[in-house]
């Protein structure tokens, strides 16, 4: 049995990024500075929290990034996230593709970490 802990869908326009949408847990503490970390593991990034800065801006800003860079100097989104161990959806159509992070629930500990996050959701326009 297979367990979905996350999606990501991603809308192109004339092979261009137009939009994604993502759906993922992520971890935050409150590092020894007073600064917050947050995990955003499925993506291998992690971000700061300063102060008065909003938390939920700084994932949105940080995951645009590394949509943009993925786009810009990488090999792409899909090709991008594929390497990090996102799997392609049955659900993609000719301008959306479907992707999501699939743990089985042979793997007891890590499915419990992932529930221990808090879901993000968000949609991040690029067009």
């Amino acid at each position: 049995m297979e367990i979905k802990e996350a999606t990501v869908e991603i809308s192109r326009h004339e092979g261009g990024l137009r939009s994604v949408s993502v759906l993922m847990p992520t971890w935050d503490r409150t590092e020894m500075d007073g600064s917050t970390s947050v995990n955003i593991p499925l993506f291998g990034l992690k971000a700061f929290v300063f102060n008065k800065m909003n938390q939920e801006e700084v994932v949105h800003d940080t995951i645009k990034a590394f949509c943009v860079c993925a786009e810009k100097h990488g090999t792409g989104l899909e090709s991008e996230l594929s390497l990090l161990g996102w799997e392609f959806g049955d659900e993609s159509s000719e301008n959306t593709i479907s992707m999501s992070y699939v743990i089985t629930s042979k793997d007891t500990v890590i499915e419990q970490i992932m529930s221990t996050g808090e879901t993000q959701s968000m949609i991040l326009e690029l067009a």
